[in-house]
C-alpha cells in the first residue's frame, strides 16, 4: 500500500506546486494523475519515488510483509531497496525500441537480479509469467510480442 500524507513542495522561485496532497493506493489498484501542464504531476511522481524530497509530508510504502518505509525519511541504501517495489514511467519514457513490449516490462526488473543475469537478460520463466500478468492487468497482453517502436505515444 502507498499512503501519501500532506505532501507539499515549493519551487525555488517561491511557487507552491504541491499543497497538502494526500491519498492512498491499495494493493492491486491502478491510479492515474491528471492535470494541465505545469500542475505538478511529474513533480508529484518524483516525490513519490524519492527522486525529489518534498518540503513536508510523507510517502509511506508498506510491502507485502507489512514493513512500512517513509520514502521521504529513509537513507539512500534503503531507498534503493524500496524503489525495487515502485514502477514509474514518465511521459518522456525510455523504452528499448528494438525490444518487445514484454521484454521492456521485464527490463524493469533488472534492479532485482544479479549483474551477471542482467548482462545476459537471464530472466526466469516465473519472471516472464509475472510480466505477462502485469500486461494483462493493463489490458496489453495482446501487445506482448510487438516491438515498442510500433506503439503509439498514448
Amino acid at each position: 500500500m502507498l499512503e501519501v500524507s500532506n505532501l507539499t513542495k515549493v519551487l525555488p522561485n517561491g511557487r507552491k506546486v504541491l499543497d497538502g496532497i494526500s491519498f492512498k493506493v491499495k494493493k492491486g489498484e491502478f491510479v492515474g494523475i491528471l492535470g494541465p501542464s505545469g500542475a505538478g504531476k511529474s513533480l508529484t511522481m518524483r516525490c513519490l519515488n524519492g527522486l525529489l524530497k518534498p518540503d513536508s509530508g510523507s510517502v509511506v510504502l508498506t510491502d507485502d510483509q507489512g514493513v512500512s518505509s517513509d520514502i521521504c525519511q529513509i537513507k539512500k541504501r534503503e531507498l534503493r531497496k524500496v524503489r525495487q517495489k515502485i514502477g514509474v514511467i514518465f511521459q518522456g519514457y525510455h523504452l528499448v525500441k528494438r525490444a518487445s513490449v514484454l521484454e521492456n516490462v521485464m527490463i524493469g526488473r533488472l534492479g532485482q537480479i544479479t549483474t551477471f543475469r542482467s548482462l545476459f537478460y537471464g530472466f526466469t520463466d516465473k519472471e516472464a509469467e509475472e510480466a505477462v500478468k502485469a500486461l494483462e492487468q493493463v489490458k496489453m497482453s495482446h501487445m506482448a510480442g510487438v516491438t515498442t517502436s510500433g506503439l503509439s505515444g498514448g
